[in-house]
């Protein structure tokens, strides 16, 4: 009897840990770990009618960058909807993970973006990244990553 529950239990746990698999995760990595002030990142999110995600983006930096990332995140639904939202990042605040890659100090910080966005008809979700600092190159950046998730709402 025991050993029953005990399946079903973990049987259970198994399920639900299958649900974290992200519905669409994309990395843009910047040539030189330079991003250029008006080189936009668009991601194209396929969805289906009837989707609720939460999305999010994790940036890539080294230590040498400074302190907060302005962003303009605008996002497009196949619908013909736009919304838009400036975004001050602080990069040294908050949770963020710390990896040694080839010797050098690699920091990774995740925050929200949107949730619980339903949309009605199928077809690509754009979203436009925009860097907003105001010289041309910023140097330390070495990525971003689009995830998007079904909404739990």
């Amino acid at each position: 009897m025991k050993k029953s529950v005990y399946v079903a239990l973990l049987f259970v746990i198994v399920l639900s840990s299958c649900n974290d698999k992200p519905f669409f995760e994309k990395e843009h990595d910047f040539p030189g770990d330079t991003w250029k002030r008006f080189d936009f990142t668009v991601f194209e999110v396929p969805v289906n009618k009837g989707d609720i995600l939460d999305f999010s983006l994790t940036v890539k930096y080294y230590k040498k960058f400074g302190e907060t990332l302005p962003l303009n995140i605008t996002l497009y639904t196949p619908e013909g909807e736009m919304r838009s939202r400036d975004y001050n990042i602080n990069l040294n605040r908050g949770k963020i993970k710390r990896e040694e890659v080839q010797g050098t100090s690699v920091y990774t910080k995740t925050f929200s973006i949107h949730k619980g966005i339903k949309f009605y008809k199928k077809g690509k979700c754009k979203i436009r990244i925009e860097q907003k600092l105001s010289k041309y190159e910023t140097e330390g950046i070495k990525s971003i990553t689009l995830k998007a998730v079904k909404s739990k709402n």
